[in-house]
């Protein structure tokens, strides 16, 4: 399935891996496990069925399905069948889904079971709980793959994030994009055999590509967390004991939890090797907590990359530095370039920052043109465009990237990047709503951040009373839960800066004045 000596298949090495140790455990979940042997054959099973049944390479496959083996086969699969795999959410609302289907021009949707809204009838479909799915499985050892020439350019996965318009965008990554840095980071965190790794986040979120591809690389086993632990710290922390887990790749916020309300100091955690966190910024001082609970021979890593470049930088935090400052994100992967781009309203020596290197991605899914603003030249090198993140950053005196804010109305909600434009759109698509702005704010336990919506009703707040629970659950047809609003505002008018536009500065204040 390659191409030529120097470009290997994201997939490829998990195909290795199962080669060389076939009766290694695989994938463990509350309800099955399945060896790397088994993960082959019935994957290989389902390529077989797309290319016999005229799914030919270079379509997309949208997985609809809950985080477990079934999900695991059928994107490895896809992926040796040469196509894209897209996993959509299955607790995302069907508005949601929907815009996405129509966006995504799907070859085939799997889903397990049938989904309220979900238009699926103008689509191929799979259900996996049906017959065709099942004697896949059960008859896997029969299947004959063909070999599927697959270029470096080719897409392996899309994964849909926040877009400003109100419509999900989709990150569209090679094989060459997606393999560099489960490859680089199989190297550097010494991922083995005897690595038990907890995977925590969903696969519609691209920390879940080290788990996958690094993990199911390595001959290591893939620890499905359930969904039951991950809202409860000391479920999971017990759940990380029993299991024995070596290796955990979080956002802060969940690790932050974990040190306050999780029973550390009770656990044995004598197994853990690694700990790799991202997404959003991680209080040295809970980092400090957190570390205190865990042996310290263990290696901590701050790890920093939008979905379009996925992980681009590094810090290694083995060794937490002094001082109340944030960690570092740290210095880019081997083979990246990275700069910034001042703006005019930038302190000297800070800017946006911007990256070049085989991380990238492809491009946005269907709108070839919306990518066109996030990309610049790399100085001295106009044939070569950069990434432009959003982030703005500075260098300290040993050349680590410090992360200071956003360039745009772009937060960090538990990792996930969101656009205040999509939530704001939802909002506004109530009859009640004429006017909406959305600010993030501290939670008052001070325990993470919380997105909050100020709200100007139609007629004005004299004449329309509105029903908030009404408005949570309007909002909750078009987001995603971690899009939210936890609050909601009204407002006779909003503060305008000196430009004219909705200051959002006095927003914040506001909201943080009213926990």
């Amino acid at each position: 399935m390659e191409t030529d000596n120097n470009f290997a298949t994201i997939h490829g090495d998990i195909v290795d891996a199962a080669k060389k140790h076939p009766e290694n455990t695989a994938i463990w979940t509350e309800s099955a496990e399945l060896t790397y042997s088994e993960l082959h054959q019935r994957s290989d099973a389902f390529a077989s069925w797309l290319l016999n049944n005229q799914h030919a390479p270079g379509k997309r496959v949208a997985l609809i399905l809950p985080k477990g083996i079934d999900c695991i086969v059928a994107l490895l699969g896809t992926l040796k069948a040469g196509n894209t795999y897209v996993p959509l959410g299955n607790s995302w609302p069907a508005n949601r889904v929907n815009a996405i289907i129509e966006n995504g021009d799907f070859e085939l949707v799997l889903f397990d079971k049938p989904y309220a809204d979900v238009v699926l009838e103008n689509v191929n479909t799979l259900n996996t709980s049906e017959e065709t799915w099942c004697n896949l499985q059960q008859n896997s050892d029969t299947a004959k793959l063909i070999d599927v020439n697959i270029a470096p350019t080719d897409i392996a996965y899309i994964l849909y994030t926040s877009g400003s318009t109100g419509v999900p965008k989709g990150v569209c990554v090679s094989h060459k994009a997606a393999q560099y840095f489960p490859a680089w980071a199989k190297n550097e965190f010494n991922v083995d055999p005897s690595h038990r790794i907890a995977s925590i986040a969903p696969f519609t979120f691209d920390l879940s590509t080290f788990d996958l591809f690094t993990g199911l690389s390595s001959g290591g086993c893939l620890y499905i967390v359930p969904e039951k632990y991950k809202m409860f710290p000391s479920r999971l922390s017990g759940f990380l004991e029993q299991h024995k887990i070596t290796t955990i790749y979080a956002v802060p916020s969940a690790l932050s939890l974990l040190t306050l309300n999780g029973n550390l100091q009770k656990r044995d955690f004598s197994s853990f090797k690694t700990v790799l966190f991202a997404g959003e910024v991680f209080p040295i001082e809970m980092c400090r907590q957190f570390k205190a609970y865990l042996p310290k021979d263990v290696q901590y890593y701050n790890l920093y990359g939008p979905t379009e470049t996925n992980v681009c930088t590094y810090f290694d935090a083995s060794n937490i530095p002094e001082g109340d400052n944030n960690l570092p994100i740290g210095l880019p992967l081997p083979g990246t370039m990275s700069f910034i781009d001042s703006g005019p309203d930038d302190e000297e020596g800070s800017g946006e920052l911007c990256i070049y290197g085989p991380t990238l991605m492809s491009g946005y899914w269907g709108k070839p043109n919306e990518g066109a603003a996030y990309w610049t030249e790399v100085p001295g090198e106009p044939e070569k465009m950069a990434y432009r993140t959003g982030d703005v950053t500075f260098q300290d005196s040993e050349g680590n990237w410090i992360y200071k804010g956003r360039a745009d109305k772009m937060v960090k909600i538990w990792g996930y990047r969101v656009e205040l434009g999509e939530i704001e759109s939802g909002v506004l698509k109530h009859d009640d709503v004429e006017q909406c702005a959305v600010v993030k704010r501290d939670k008052k336990d001070k325990l993470g951040e919380e997105l909050v919506a100020f709200i100007i009703p139609t007629g004005g707040t004299e004449t329309t009373k509105l029903d908030h629970t009404e408005i949570f659950k309007h909002c909750k047809a078009y987001l995603p839960h971690y899009m939210l609003p936890s609050h909601i505002y009204e407002m006779d008018e909003f503060p305008l800066n000196n430009s004219g536009k909705v200051d959002r500065l006095t927003l914040e204040k506001e909201a943080q004045d009213l926990v």
